[in-house]
C-alpha cells in the first residue's frame, strides 16, 4: 500500500518535498526515515525510466549513479522535470567537452599545481570554498585551460559529494588574482575558454552562491567592477571585492577554516590532507 501511494505521487513527474520526504532533516522514528527512502528510491527509479526514454540519453542512463540523480532532484527542488532538464544539460555538456560524466581522476601536472582546491571545512553559511590561484596556471607545459577546468568540476563534485547540504547551502569561490595582470588573463583565456567555464558552472547541480574577488590590483579591480556593471544584479550582489586585509573573508568564514595567505590560521599541513586525497584518485587508474 505504502509502495503504491508513493508511486502515485510521482507518476504526473512532479514531488513536492513538503508533501513526501524532507531529506536533509531528522526524522522522528526510523519507520519515518524508512518512509523517506522508499520514496526516494521509487522516484529516482522513475528518473531512470524517464532518461532511458530519451534516445539522447538511453545509454547514459545506468551509468549515472544513484546519488546523482538524488543531487539533481535536489538541486531542482524534487521537481522529477526539471530535475531531468538539469541531468540532459549536464550529460550534453560533458559530452560536448569529451569529460566523463565523473571526473574522479584528474590529471596529476595540473593537480601539482595547487591551482585550485577545496577548503577542509565550510564557511559560517554552510557553503563549501573553493580556492582559485591564476597565478598557479602554467602553460609552457602540454596542459591547456580545460585541463584546469576539469579541475574545478572535480572541485566541484567532491564538495557535492563530501557534504550532501553543499547543494542547499552552494558553494563559495575564492578567486585569487595574485600576481596576474590583463596581459596575462589574455594569455590564459579565449572567448571559447570563458564560455566553457561559464556552462560547466550552469549546469553542474549546485550553485555558485559567493565569489570573492582577491588580491586584484587596481586596475584589475576597475576591470572586473566594470563587466559587473553590465551583470545582471543577481550576480552583482554575488561577488565581494576583498581588501589587503582578508576581512571580508574571515566575516563570512572562520579564521581557523582559512588559509594563512589569506589572513586565517590555517597552515600548509592541511594541503597534504587534500593532495592525499588527490592521490588516492590516482591510484585507482
Amino acid at each position: 500500500s505504502l509502495y503504491r501511494n508513493a508511486r502515485s505521487l510521482f507518476q504526473f513527474g512532479t514531488f513536492k518535498e513538503t508533501h513526501c520526504i524532507q531529506p536533509d532533516s531528522t526524522y522522528n522514528s526510523d519507520a519515518a526515515f524508512e518512509n523517506c527512502i522508499l520514496k526516494q528510491r521509487i522516484l529516482v527509479e522513475n528518473f531512470k525510466k524517464r532518461l532511458k526514454l530519451e534516445t539522447e540519453f538511453a545509454d547514459v542512463a545506468s551509468l549515472i549513479a544513484d546519488e546523482f540523480y538524488i543531487q539533481c532532484l535536489r538541486v531542482r527542488h524534487w521537481n522529477l522535470g526539471h530535475a531531468l532538464e538539469t541531468l540532459k544539460e549536464f550529460v550534453r555538456f560533458r559530452r560536448s567537452e569529451q569529460w566523463p560524466l565523473q571526473i574522479s581522476k584528474p590529471v596529476e601536472q595540473v593537480l601539482e599545481t595547487n591551482m585550485q582546491y577545496l577548503l577542509p571545512e565550510t564557511d559560517r553559511h554552510g557553503r563549501a570554498v573553493i580556492v582559485t590561484n591564476y597565478s598557479a596556471i602554467d602553460l609552457s607545459t602540454s596542459m591547456q585551460i580545460k585541463d584546469y577546468q576539469a579541475l574545478s568540476q572535480f572541485c566541484l563534485e567532491q564538495a557535492t559529494a563530501k557534504n550532501k547540504l553543499t547543494q542547499k547551502n552552494g558553494v563559495a569561490i575564492v578567486l585569487d588574482f595574485r600576481n596576474c595582470s590583463l596581459q596575462r588573463l589574455r594569455q590564459l583565456m579565449n572567448i571559447g575558454d570563458i564560455r566553457r567555464g561559464l556552462n560547466m558552472l550552469r549546469v553542474f547541480p549546485c550553485k555558485v552562491k559567493k565569489c570573492y574577488i582577491v588580491n586584484a590590483n587596481r586596475f584589475m579591480r576597475g576591470l572586473l567592477k566594470s563587466i559587473l556593471l553590465m551583470a545582471p544584479k543577481a550576480i552583482h550582489s554575488k561577488v565581494t571585492f576583498v581588501s589587503s586585509s582578508y576581512d571580508e573573508l574571515r566575516k563570512d568564514i572562520p579564521s581557523s577554516r582559512l588559509p594563512s595567505e589569506y589572513g586565517g590560521e590555517l597552515e600548509g599541513s592541511w594541503k597534504k590532507t587534500w593532495w592525499d586525497s588527490y592521490c588516492s584518485c590516482l591510484e585507482t587508474k
